[in-house]
């Protein structure tokens, strides 16, 4: 059995121009996504764009997929409850979308006939985020599989040192002037301070929001939301930072015929009436992070477990993430050295294919090292240059290269280019061949791209 893997190439050329005092802010923003440590933007080895918290404040943004909109090369696809997000035209299941630095994995029990924009519903609320980063292109070489289109990293506010508590109330709701759509409801609040001055603090978000369902056929359905999150931070000392995150949401997906679904379907002259669809998401995160800081030693590492379950289906996932990596400061070289370990667990007790013969549970483990090394050649250039290397269950070995360079020809001006390669692997489900469908043959794909901005 072969299983298709696809890998593509990206050859890109950028250039930024900074024009002055103006936008000096643009240069000094802080990301850490392209090296998984902070550094300026104008830096960063990679083609970035961030939406600030600024933005998000001024703009009338209902949510992260709406706030991406604006993001040159995203694509923002659908639209009411089954908008997705894709990157340079990619499909949006090779766009890897990380909340804080970790991954969302929860693409494995979403049935194929279930509509796109599932896994946006797992995403903080905008009043708890304090950044979007977008990566565009492969990524794969530090952030492993899915990491092809690009990469999305969603940052929430910081608790840590504030000293005081904050907090917000956002409410809207959306008419729609076609009264055949459905109309929108939505608040999300947030509330942050420090329990123990100096050492610890917390933050709480929380989210309701409902969209009826249109009264077209083949419209969207009607989707309730209500998420909560909190985050307890640790900070001893200045070297060590901890926090522990726990996530809870839940999605209803509802359908009624006469409105978004056919009063009946019909086969040649055979018509039979369809019933209520009624589908339930639930999505439980729990992670434990820490960020540590000794001199030319950065370190940051998790552990996370999500859960996600699919009623409807008696489907149940299970994803468990452990990833550590540090960054070693000298003097013209920054290397980063890393590992993962990832293991997941499918139950399913909907699969009825003849070929199962009872199979219901599936399991699968991964591992991952990776190095990077920037390597500052001159004052106004550095080369930047990674491997990773994937030791999969069912697919073997894998490596995954990078190299970029970035030139600062002067204040105003910055080129950067590179290659880098992505790599997919195929989910739990398709990884069996009495689970769904046949999987697809053929060999690997290889694509080539080069682009000027």
């Amino acid at each position: 059995m072969r299983i298709l893997r696809v890998k593509p190439f990206a050859v890109i050329l950028t250039t930024a121009f900074f024009p002055g005092m103006a936008d000096a802010t643009d240069k000094e923003t802080l990301v850490v996504t392209a090296t998984g440590f902070e550094q300026k933007i104008q830096n960063a080895p990679a083609s970035i764009s961030v939406v600030t918290r600024e933005q998000i404040e001024d703009k009338a943004y209902r949510d992260i997929t709406d706030a991406l909109k604006d993001v040159p090369g995203v694509v923002v696809t659908g639209g009411g409850s089954s908008s997705d997000i894709s990157i340079r035209g990619m499909s949006s299941q090779y766009t890897l979308i990380l909340v804080d630095g970790r991954r969302v994995s929860t693409r494995g029990t979403r049935p194929n006939s279930d509509n796109a924009g599932i896994e946006q519903g797992w995403l903080p609320p905008l009043g708890s985020i304090e950044r979007i980063e977008v990566i565009r292109g492969p990524m794969s070489s530090l952030y492993g599989s899915d990491a092809m289109g690009g990469v999305i990293n969603v940052i929430t506010k910081k608790t840590y040192n504030r000293g005081n508590w904050l907090g917000s109330l956002h409410s809207e709701a959306t008419f729609q002037e076609h009264r055949r759509s459905g109309d929108l409801y939505q608040t999300d609040a947030y509330v942050s301070g420090p329990l123990i001055d100096g050492l610890l603090d917390m933050k709480l978000s929380g989210l309701l929001s409902r969209r009826q369902e249109d009264r077209v056929v083949n419209g969207y359905n009607e989707q309730r939301m209500r998420n909560g999150a909190a985050t307890l931070t640790l900070t001893p000392d200045d070297r060590n930072r901890m926090s522990v995150d726990i996530a809870r949401e839940l999605q209803d997906r509802n359908s009624t015929p006469g409105k978004s679904q056919a009063v009946e379907s019909c086969r040649g002259t055979v018509c039979t009436p369809n019933s209520r669809s009624e589908n339930r998401y639930e999505h439980t995160t729990y992670a434990l992070t820490h960020h540590g800081y000794y001199d030319e030693l950065n370190t940051s590492s998790y552990l996370q477990r999500e859960e996600t379950n699919n009623p409807g289906r008696a489907m149940k996932s299970y994803n468990t993430t452990l990833n550590t990596q540090g960054q070693w400061l000298l003097d013209e070289h920054s290397i980063t050295l890393g590992g993962q370990y990832g293991y997941e667990k499918l139950h399913d007790d909907g699969n009825q294919l003849e070929a199962a013969a009872g199979l219901n549970k599936l399991t699968r483990w991964s591992w991952a090292v990776f190095a990077e090394d920037e390597w500052a050649i001159t004052r106004s250039f550095s080369l930047t240059g990674g491997m990773r290397m994937d030791k999969d269950q069912n697919y073997g070995t894998h490596w995954t290269p990078r190299g970029y360079g970035v030139w600062h020809l002067n204040d105003q001006w910055t080129i950067k280019g590179g290659i880098s390669a992505g790599y997919r692997s195929p989910d739990l489900r398709q990884s069996s061949a009495s689970w769904g469908r046949p999987p697809e043959e053929g060999g690997q794909t290889e694509l080539l791209s080069v682009t000027l901005i």
